[in-house]
């Protein structure tokens, strides 16, 4: 009896104690998504705005009745000379709007520039190309409906 052999000792010792690259390969995956979590909490600016030479351009969609109200926010936070205009197409859905608008010309002032898209596709986002200077982004952003009822 003293020579068979003993089958509960490898449940004893735990499931990570035998393997310790198991350990390993856990810790670097825990690693890699708390990295994931802290890059987009804290690092990771939101695609409804943008700063572009000395101007924060701001991207705002709401859902009004049955249509949808895109605006633009331009500031000028630290523009060191402030240009003519800045030029802006909207797009919701397959449509799409062009507008250019004076560029806000003392420090803290702002500029907006909206346009009304009928609202068909509730899946559809907003997107808007704000092209000041030489410098042009895309900002997007979905239509708020909340208080409005639709979904």
């Amino acid at each position: 009896m003293d020579n068979a052999p003993k089958l509960t000792s490898r449940l004893r010792k735990g499931v990570f104690r035998g393997n310790r690259s198991l350990i390993i390969v856990l810790l670097d995956v825990l690693f890699i998504v708390l990295m994931f979590i802290i890059f987009r909490v804290f690092l990771y600016k939101p695609q409804s705005s943008t700063t572009m030479q000395g101007y924060a351009v701001e991207l705002r969609g709401r859902v009004i009745e049955e249509n949808v109200f895109a605006v633009a926010t331009i500031e000028n936070q630290d523009a060191e000379e402030p240009g003519e205009v800045a030029h802006l197409t909207f797009r919701l859905g397959g449509e799409e709007q062009r507008l250019s608008t004076p560029l806000p010309v003392e420090r803290g002032s702002v500029e907006e520039a909206g346009v009304l898209f009928p609202y068909t596709d509730p899946e559809a986002r907003i997107e808007v190309s704000v092209r000041i200077g030489d410098q042009e982004r895309r900002l997007s952003c979905g239509p708020e409906t909340r208080g409005t009822g639709k979904k």
